[in-house]
């Protein structure tokens, strides 16, 4: 079996439906969410980026959900909602991502009035949730946790 951090197949597949979506939101940030420490998984983040066409930083970036080292997906988004940095944020889970997390990032940037797309083309461990995009009850269940980093990773 191989390891999902460094797993390529499928980047281009991905690549293009984030492509697709930046399309619909020129100019908008993508940020890449996975579970654990955002480092391991540099390698995917970039083959579907690559597949995309984008450029590291300042066009995307990797958030974490859960516990792990580097920034967290809910403080990314609210970080981008208020400093106006993005017109937009494309937040692509390359991990099976729990879909309430990602209900309450769009949750987050409505809030904010930051437009956001959510892709999901993964599968939640138990195999039983469909994540193409996010349900929207459950948004507000948590709050984003406290942790200093910016959107850019540097401490804030």
């Amino acid at each position: 079996m191989s390891d999902p951090t460094t797993d390529t197949a499928g980047a281009d597949s991905l690549g293009a439906a984030l492509a697709e979506a930046r399309q619909a939101l020129p100019g908008a940030q993508v940020v890449f969410a996975v579970t654990g420490d955002v480092d391991a998984w540099s390698e995917r983040a970039t083959a579907v980026a690559d597949a995309a066409g984008l450029s590291p930083w300042p066009d995307w970036a990797v958030a974490r959900v859960g516990a792990g080292a580097g920034p967290h997906l809910l403080n990314v988004v609210a970080d981008l909602a208020e400093t106006g940095r993005s017109p937009g944020l494309v937040v692509c889970a390359l991990a099976p991502v729990a879909s309430v997390l990602l209900a309450q990032a769009a949750a987050v940037s409505a809030d904010e009035e930051l437009a956001v797309i959510v892709i999901d083309h993964t599968v939640d461990p138990a195999g039983e949730l469909d994540q193409t995009e996010a349900a929207a009850e459950g948004a507000d269940a948590a709050e984003a946790p406290a942790d200093e980093t910016a959107a850019d990773g540097t401490p804030g």
